[in-house]
């Protein structure tokens, strides 16, 4: 049994390029993940089939293999039980029923035309450190990104995939009038503007520039982690989770957000075994924010581009 809307969930919030990269992901990682159970069986290892089989669990149920995440509930429930009887019997069914979930992640990526580029893209490597975006305050120059930039390098010359077509000018498409009194409202809920005052008062003649820069930076490659994030739930990887949690945490923080970097925390310390719940609630709280906070920036951007 599927749940389709899983996959059509995550293609709508993140669209076609995150759902191939999950889909990738998943068809990569689950032949190792088998394997692991298969191994936990035959060595009669109770605690490492649970380990394995919570895992695999979590990434299938979250891709909508329910029954896939209840044969893999079964070996879980087993290993909780300090036992591996009846493991070996049930594995087959775990087999075929991947592979059987494997053709239908091929055909609705075929059927979708998600193999298919939708625009030229430049990845955004995923060495890129968010702790140095305030760097940038005190040198104006930036770094290329490469795939082994260290920690303390970030570059303003980033292109990603949804963004390249909408990066040429963000201030071209950010019309005054659409931004009512309610968007005023949202600005001062989700935006410490103090942060960016204060970053003018002390970057001299061309501090509009600056901070325009820093913002259309932001609107840029926000995104990127939040996808990062979504993908790393969706593969079940609390160390992917942590690391671009904390990214988008302290790069947020950085530009004034409020309520971004204590998401961002708590997605941060999330242990595995909440991922599938709790992770999920949270990354779409996170999510609303992040559209308010983009929305505030854009607000803000005027003023500094029309100053």
């Amino acid at each position: 049994m599927l749940d389709i809307t899983m996959l059509e969930s995550i293609r709508n919030m993140g669209g076609d390029e995150l759902l191939r990269e999950i889909i990738e992901d998943y068809l990569n990682y689950t032949p190792g993940r088998l394997a692991a159970i298969r191994e936990a069986i035959t060595t009669n290892d109770p605690k490492a089939l649970r380990s394995a089989a919570h895992t695999m669990r979590s990434s299938s149920g979250n891709l909508g293999a329910v029954t896939m995440g209840n044969i893999c509930h079964q070996l879980e429930n087993l290993g909780r039980a300090n036992t591996t009887i009846g493991a070996a019997e049930i594995f087959p069914t775990l087999e075929n029923e991947y592979e059987e979930f494997k053709r239908y992640l091929i055909n609705f990526k075929s059927r979708n035309n998600i193999d298919l580029p939708t625009a030229e893209v430049t990845s955004v490597t995923e060495d890129i450190s968010a702790n140095t975006f305030s760097n940038s305050v005190d040198t104006f120059e930036t770094a290329s990104v490469t795939e082994d930039s260290s920690a303390d390098t970030f570059s303003n010359s980033i292109n990603h995939s949804v963004e390249t077509s909408e990066a040429a000018s963000v201030t071209e498409n950010i019309s005054a009038d659409t931004f009512s009194n309610s968007i005023n409202h949202i600005q001062y809920s989700v935006l410490d503007l103090t942060v960016l005052d204060s970053i003018r008062q002390s970057s001299g003649t061309n501090a509009n520039d600056i901070i325009a820069k820093m913002i259309e930076d932001y609107l840029k490659n926000s995104a990127h982690y939040m996808e990062q994030i979504l993908n790393a739930i969706a593969i079940n990887s609390t160390k992917k989770l942590k690391q671009y949690a904390q990214r988008l945490g302290v790069y947020s923080s950085n530009i004034g957000a409020i309520n971004i970097p204590i998401l961002c925390d708590k997605l941060a310390d999330l242990p595995g075994s909440e991922l599938i719940t709790e992770g999920m609630d949270l990354v779409l709280e996170l999510d609303s924010e992040h559209e308010k906070v983009i929305i505030a920036l854009k607000q803000e951007l005027l003023s500094y581009v029309k100053s």
